[in-house]
C-alpha cells in the first residue's frame, strides 16, 4: 500500500505495460504530462495509442501494425538508453524503461527542467526545424532578437509563417515572402553549415547560423552582434587612429607607405611630407595642455582641408604630422603642397579666445627615389624637416642625399663626443692675457681641445655647436670648469684662469653649483676664476641669468662679456650688470691698422669701458702695430697669436717666461 501511494503521489510519471504493449497501470502524473492522450492510460489500452498521439512528432510513430512494430523497437532502445522528448507545452521529459519478468516494461517519465533552462539562458535565438520546415522547438530569445510575436514560433508552426512575421517586422526591405522562402529553402538544400550577417530593419546586426541536422531538419541560430561589432570597430579604430585628433596614426601611415611603394613599382609617384610645429612646447607650457590639445585638433582639421581625398593625413605623435600626396608628377607638386600647408597654418588659430600663431617646418621625401621602405622614407623626410627648421621658421626643404650624409656624420660625431667624455679624451690649452701697459701675463683663457683617435685634433668650431644643440655641453662645461680650476691652482704664479660658459649651461645646467664645486675641490681662490659669457646667454632668460652672475660675483668670481660689439643689445646689458671686463671681438682688431672705422669702434669701446669702470681686453692681436695702437688707445689687456698660440697646460710656465723676455727686449 505504501509503495502504491508513493507512486501515485510522485512528481514523475509511471506506466506499466505487459509483453503485448498494453497498459497494466499508470499514475496520475502521466495524465498531467499527456492530457490529450489520457484515454490511452486506461488498463488494457495499447501504449501505441498514447505514444502515437502525444509523442508522434518526437518518436515518428506511424499507425496500425507498423506503429506497434516501431514502438517495440523504440521501447527496446529506451530500455538500453534513456531518451529526451519535448512536450507540446515546451517541457522536456526523460524517458527510461525497465524490463520486468513477464516480458513487460515499466516506463518512467521524469521532467527535465534543465533543458528548458539551458535553452532560455542562451544569448542566441534558437529555432529547430523538422524536415518538413515546421518548428520543432525554439526559445524566447529567438523572437526577441527578430522582434516578432513570441507566440508565433511554437512547435508545428511553419517556416513560411515565421518569415512572414520577419517581413512584417521590416527586416527584408521590399523582398516578397515567396522570394525569401525560396532563398531559405535553397540554403537548406545546399546541406552545409553557413553563416550570414543580417542587418535588421532596426539597424541592428544579427549573426545567422544554418546548421543541417542528420534527419533532414536544421537548426537556425540568431545572435545579436551589434555591440560586439561596435566594440570591434572601436578597437580597430583605436589601433589605427590617434585618439586626440581622430586622424590615422603611425601604424596606418606605415601601411599606406607600403601601398605607395608597391604602386611606385608600377610607375606611380608619391610625396611624403613630414611636418613639425615650431615652438609648440612654448605654447604647451604657457597656455596649458588643454589649449595645446585643441590646437593640435585644429591643425589636423586644416591639414585635411588642404589636401585631396586621394591624399592621406596622419598624426605621428606630439606635434608631428605627415601627409602622403598621391598621383604627382614631380617634386615641385609636393613643394607646392608644402607651401599651401605653410600658408594655411600661418593664419592665426582662435582656441578658447586665445589667438595663437603657428608655423610648421616641413620635410619632403619622394617615393620611390628617396627610399623603398617606410622607415627609410620617414627618416629621410625627418632629415629634410630638421634642415628646414634650421633654415627658417615655417618653411620646407626637399630631401637631398648630401643632407643625409651630413646627418650621418653628425650622429657619428655625437656618439664620439659621448665616448670622449666617458674616456677623458678632452684636454685644455691656455692662451695668455697680457697687460698692455706692463707687458706682463695677468691670466690665461682656457680653450677646449678634443684629440680624436682617428681624426686627430678636432677644432672646437666642429663640435661645440653640436654639443650645445644636444645639451652635451652641460657635462662637458662642468668638466672644463673643474679641470681649469685644478690646473690654475697648481701654477707657480697667481694668474687668473678664464673659462667660457655656454648659454646652454645657464639654461639647462646649474652653473653656480658647478663653479662652487670646482673652486672647493681645487682650492682656487674665487678671484682667480673669470667666467666669460656671450650676449646670447642673456637673451632667453636674462633675469635668471643675471641673478646667477650677481651671486657668483658676490663670491669674488670675475665676470666678463665676450665678443663685445657683435650682438644687438650689448649696451643694455652693460647697464644692467657691472661686468668686470668686456672683450673686443677680434673682427675689429684684425683691421685696426687698415680701417679707420675699426679703429674708431675699438677706441669707442675702450672709452666706454673706462667710463663704466670695466677693464677692456682686445682679442686677436697678431702684430706689433696692432698692439701699439691698442696701447695708445688705453686698452688694458691684449690676447692673440702675437703673444702665443693656445698651449697645453704643462707649457704655461714657459709661455710666461717667453712673454717676460719680450718685455725686456
Amino acid at each position: 500500500m505504501q509503495t502504491a501511494a508513493a507512486v501515485e503521489t510522485s512528481r514523475d510519471g509511471f506506466i506499466m505495460i505487459n509483453s503485448s504493449g498494453r497498459v497494466i497501470a499508470a499514475n496520475q502524473r502521466m495524465a498531467d504530462y499527456f492530457p490529450a492522450g489520457a484515454s490511452g492510460l486506461r488498463p488494457g489500452s495499447h501504449v501505441a495509442r498514447l505514444l502515437g498521439s502525444a509523442l508522434a512528432g518526437e518518436l515518428s510513430i506511424a499507425s496500425g501494425q507498423a506503429a506497434r512494430r516501431q514502438l517495440r523497437v523504440r521501447l527496446k532502445s529506451i530500455a538500453a538508453a534513456p531518451a529526451e522528448v519535448r512536450l507540446a507545452d515546451g517541457r522536456w521529459l526523460r524517458i527510461s524503461g525497465s524490463n520486468v519478468a513477464d516480458g513487460g516494461m515499466l516506463i518512467t517519465f521524469v521532467e527535465v527542467a534543465y533543458r528548458t533552462l539551458v535553452l532560455e539562458s542562451l544569448s542566441q535565438g534558437i529555432c529547430l526545424y523538422a524536415p518538413d520546415a515546421t518548428v520543432r522547438l525554439s526559445n524566447s530569445r529567438y523572437s526577441e532578437v527578430l522582434g516578432i510575436d513570441p507566440s508565433l514560433p511554437v512547435p508545428g508552426a511553419s517556416m513560411r509563417s515565421l518569415l512572414a512575421a520577419s517581413i512584417a517586422a521590416g527586416h527584408h526591405g521590399e523582398r516578397s515572402l515567396d522570394a525569401l522562402e525560396q532563398s531559405c529553402l535553397a540554403l537548406v538544400a545546399r546541406g552545409r553549415k553557413q553563416r550570414l550577417v543580417l542587418t535588421l530593419g532596426t539597424g541592428r546586426l544579427v549573426a545567422f547560423d544554418h546548421i543541417p541536422m542528420p534527419d533532414g531538419g536544421w537548426l537556425a541560430t540568431f545572435e545579436d552582434i551589434t555591440e560586439r561589432r561596435r566594440l570591434e570597430e572601436r578597437a580597430a579604430f583605436l589601433a589605427n587612429h590617434d585618439l586626440l585628433t581622430k586622424l590615422p596614426n603611425r601604424t596606418m601611415l606605415g601601411e599606406r607607405l607600403e601601398q605607395a611603394i608597391a604602386a611606385a613599382g608600377r610607375g606611380a609617384r608619391f610625396g611624403l611630407l613630414r611636418l613639425n610645429l615650431d615652438d609648440f612646447k612654448t605654447i604647451n607650457d604657457t597656455m596649458g595642455h588643454a589649449v595645446a590639445d585643441r590646437l593640435l585638433c585644429g591643425v589636423g582639421e586644416r591639414l585635411v582641408a588642404c589636401v585631396r581625398e586621394s591624399d592621406f593625413v596622419c598624426r605621428l605623435g606630439g606635434d608631428e604630422f605627415a601627409i602622403i600626396q598621391a598621383g604627382i608628377s614631380c617634386a615641385e607638386d609636393s613643394a607646392e603642397l608644402a607651401q599651401r600647408v605653410a600658408q594655411l597654418l600661418a593664419t592665426p588659430f582662435d582656441v578658447d579666445g586665445n589667438r595663437i600663431n603657428v608655423a610648421a617646418s616641413i620635410g619632403i621625401a619622394m617615393v620611390p627615389e628617396d627610399g623603398k621602405h617606410p622607415d627609410t622614407l620617414l627618416r629621410n623626410a625627418d632629415v629634410a624637416m630638421v634642415r628646414a627648421k634650421k633654415v627658417w621658421r615655417g618653411t620646407y626643404c626637399l630631401f637631398e642625399r648630401d643632407i643625409d650624409a651630413r646627418v650621418q656624420a653628425r650622429r657619428a660625431m655625437l656618439a664620439d663626443l659621448h665616448q670622449a667624455l666617458a674616456d677623458g679624451a678632452f684636454e685644455l690649452h691656455y692662451q695668455p692675457l697680457v697687460d698692455v701697459a706692463a707687458g706682463r701675463v695677468t691670466g690665461f683663457e682656457s680653450l677646449l681641445r678634443w684629440r680624436h683617435p682617428q681624426r686627430g685634433m678636432v677644432p672646437p668650431v666642429q663640435f661645440i655647436p653640436l654639443a650645445e644643440e644636444t645639451g652635451l655641453i652641460v657635462p662637458i662645461g662642468d668638466w672644463v670648469l673643474h679641470a681649469a680650476c685644478a690646473a690654475a691652482a697648481q701654477w707657480k704664479v697667481p694668474a687668473r684662469v678664464a673659462v667660457n660658459v655656454s648659454p646652454v649651461q645657464f639654461k639647462c645646467g646649474d652653473v653656480a653649483a658647478s663653479v662652487a664645486s670646482a673652486l672647493a675641490i681645487s682650492g682656487l681662490p674665487p678671484h682667480r676664476l673669470e667666467l666669460e659669457i656671450t650676449e646670447s646667454a642673456l637673451l632667453n632668460n636674462s633675469a635668471a641669468t643675471l641673478d646667477i652672475l650677481r651671486g657668483l660675483r658676490q663670491q669674488g668670481v670675475r665676470i666678463s662679456m665676450d665678443d663685445f660689439g657683435t650682438g644687438y643689445s650689448s649696451l643694455s646689458y652693460l647697464r644692467s650688470f657691472p661686468f668686470d671686463k668686456i672683450k673686443i671681438d677680434q673682427s675689429f682688431v684684425r683691421d685696426l691698422e687698415t680701417s679707420a672705422d675699426s679703429a674708431a669702434i675699438v677706441g669707442a669701446i675702450i672709452g666706454l669701458g673706462r667710463g663704466l669702470g670695466m677693464r677692456v681686453t682686445a682679442e686677436g692681436v697678431e702684430t706689433a702695430g696692432q698692439l701699439a695702437r691698442l696701447r695708445a688707445a688705453g686698452c688694458d689687456e691684449a690676447q692673440g697669436y702675437f703673444f702665443s698660440h693656445p698651449r697645453p697646460g704643462d707649457e704655461v710656465a714657459g709661455v710666461i717666461a717667453r712673454i717676460d723676455m719680450m718685455v725686456v727686449a
